[in-house]
């Protein structure tokens, strides 16, 4: 059986995950972090997959590869993470330190477009090849994927900023024209929001869809809330990467 590793960086520790190559979670290992100095990341979460194989019973050609998620700007084709401040880096080529600890394929990218992978291949988009992913915060991010692939060319940011939306009877003059210039031509699958609550509040999701399809058209896919929680997505997502880059 072939898995692949999913690995996120935070201010405070490094995480991985074990998948097998359909996504199905195995195992997981953490370690605090007290020291950002990148070689010295690299090198625990380099023995956070090596412990994960260990503790699996199997042998370590059978990782594919690794992918590693962080919250900051990444250079994706390079594997270069630009900016993250959280951890006080700038131009770290993350991928090509990775690969000469692990002897594997590593694949590098920004925190939310994991998510959207996440949300593609685990959560509310499962089962549409074309989705696209809000994420609530600060700021407001938005990811596309289409056809199964990250549109790595598209918008990042919402320019209604930061939880600037305001609540969802604002939402026809600030997020929905935005959102619908955004989806365009592309009909997608679905459309996911992260960050505000999951799908237990009917009540709220019920308002949100049809203020949205009273200002977008009922020909629009619904908005759904993400299924894949905050502890879970970077994890799946950065595994989901693994497999859609080796693909």
């Amino acid at each position: 059986m072939r898995y692949t590793m999913g690995v996120y960086i935070e201010a405070n520790s490094v995480k991985v995950g074990m998948f097998d190559f359909r996504g199905h979670y195995l195992h997981f290992w953490q370690e605090v972090l007290d020291n950002h100095d990148p070689g010295y990341v690299v090198t625990r979460l380099s023995a956070g997959v090596r412990h994960l194989v260990k503790y699996r019973g199997s042998n370590y050609e059978n990782v594919a590869g690794i992918g590693i998620t962080i919250n900051g700007r990444v250079d994706f084709p390079n594997g270069v993470v630009v900016a993250a401040p959280a951890v006080s880096w700038q131009n770290v080529p993350v991928a090509a330190m990775a690969e000469r600890a692990l002897e594997k394929p590593v694949f590098v990218d920004n925190l939310y477009s994991v998510i959207a992978l996440a949300e593609m291949k685990h959560g509310a988009g499962w089962g549409h090849k074309d989705t696209v992913t809000v994420y609530f915060g600060k700021p407001s991010e938005v990811r596309i994927i289409r056809n199964g692939r990250l549109l790595r060319e598209g918008p990042e940011f919402l320019a209604c900023g930061c939880g600037d939306c305001g609540s969802v009877k604002d939402w026809d003059r600030t997020l929905f024209p935005e959102l619908r210039r955004l989806t365009g031509e592309m009909n997608p699958g679905v459309i996911v929001f992260h960050g505000l609550g999951g799908p237990e509040n009917e009540e709220y999701w019920r308002r949100v869809n049809l203020s949205w399809h009273r200002h977008a058209g009922k020909n629009m896919p619904d908005i759904l809330p993400a299924e894949t929680g905050d502890e879970e997505a970077p994890l799946a997502g950065a595994a989901v990467l693994v497999s859609s880059e080796l693909k």
